[in-house]
Protein backbone atom coordinates (compact mmCIF):
# COMPACT_ATOMS: atom_id res chain seq x y z
CA UNK A 1 0.00 0.00 0.00
CA UNK A 2 1.36 3.39 -0.88
CA UNK A 3 2.18 5.74 1.96
CA UNK A 4 -0.30 8.37 0.80
CA UNK A 5 -3.14 5.83 0.82
CA UNK A 6 -2.26 4.93 4.39
CA UNK A 7 -2.24 8.61 5.37
CA UNK A 8 -5.54 9.21 3.57
CA UNK A 9 -7.12 6.25 5.36
CA UNK A 10 -5.75 7.45 8.70
CA UNK A 11 -7.09 10.98 8.23
CA UNK A 12 -10.48 9.75 7.10
CA UNK A 13 -10.86 7.34 10.04
CA UNK A 14 -9.51 9.75 12.64
CA UNK A 15 -11.22 12.95 11.55
CA UNK A 16 -13.62 12.86 8.59
CA UNK A 17 -15.95 9.95 9.43
CA UNK A 18 -16.34 10.78 13.14
CA UNK A 19 -17.18 14.42 12.35
CA UNK A 20 -19.64 13.33 9.66
CA UNK A 21 -21.15 10.90 12.17
CA UNK A 22 -21.52 13.62 14.78
CA UNK A 23 -23.21 15.93 12.28
CA UNK A 24 -25.45 13.09 11.06
CA UNK A 25 -26.35 12.17 14.64
CA UNK A 26 -27.27 15.76 15.46
CA UNK A 27 -29.29 16.05 12.25
CA UNK A 28 -31.03 12.76 13.00
CA UNK A 29 -31.91 13.93 16.53
CA UNK A 30 -33.21 17.24 15.17
CA UNK A 31 -35.31 15.50 12.49
CA UNK A 32 -36.69 13.08 15.08
CA UNK A 33 -37.76 15.91 17.37
CA UNK A 34 -39.28 17.90 14.49
CA UNK A 35 -41.24 14.98 13.06
CA UNK A 36 -42.18 13.46 16.43
CA UNK A 37 -43.67 16.72 17.62
CA UNK A 38 -46.34 16.43 14.92
CA UNK A 39 -47.71 12.98 15.76
CA UNK A 40 -45.57 11.74 18.65
CA UNK A 41 -44.91 8.29 17.20
CA UNK A 42 -41.29 8.69 16.15
CA UNK A 43 -39.63 9.16 19.55
CA UNK A 44 -38.17 5.66 19.25
CA UNK A 45 -35.82 7.05 16.57
CA UNK A 46 -33.90 8.89 19.28
CA UNK A 47 -32.23 5.60 20.26
CA UNK A 48 -30.34 5.10 16.96
CA UNK A 49 -29.75 8.84 16.69
CA UNK A 50 -28.03 8.99 20.07
CA UNK A 51 -26.16 5.78 19.24
CA UNK A 52 -24.72 7.32 16.06
CA UNK A 53 -23.84 10.50 17.93
CA UNK A 54 -22.16 8.75 20.86
CA UNK A 55 -20.21 6.27 18.73
CA UNK A 56 -18.95 9.08 16.51
CA UNK A 57 -17.89 11.17 19.49
CA UNK A 58 -16.17 8.16 21.05
CA UNK A 59 -14.35 7.46 17.77
CA UNK A 60 -13.25 11.07 17.37
CA UNK A 61 -11.92 11.29 20.91
CA UNK A 62 -10.25 7.89 21.20
CA UNK A 63 -8.76 7.76 17.70
CA UNK A 64 -6.69 10.85 18.47
CA UNK A 65 -4.98 9.59 21.62
CA UNK A 66 -1.21 8.97 21.61
CA UNK A 67 -1.84 5.21 21.81
CA UNK A 68 -4.07 5.28 18.73
CA UNK A 69 -1.58 7.40 16.77
CA UNK A 70 1.16 4.93 17.66
CA UNK A 71 -1.04 2.08 16.46
CA UNK A 72 -1.53 3.83 13.11
CA UNK A 73 2.24 4.20 12.74
CA UNK A 74 2.68 0.43 12.71
CA UNK A 75 1.03 0.38 9.28
CA UNK A 76 3.58 2.73 7.76
CA UNK A 77 5.90 0.80 5.48
CA UNK A 78 8.34 1.75 2.78
CA UNK A 79 6.61 2.19 -0.53
CA UNK A 80 6.39 -1.11 -2.36
CA UNK A 81 6.34 -1.31 -6.16
CA UNK A 82 2.76 -2.57 -6.51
Amino acid sequence: MHWWLTKLLEVSVRFIWPIVGILAGCAFIWMTIVFASKDGALWILLIPAFTVLLVSMFTLIWSNTPRARKQWQQYEMPDDPD
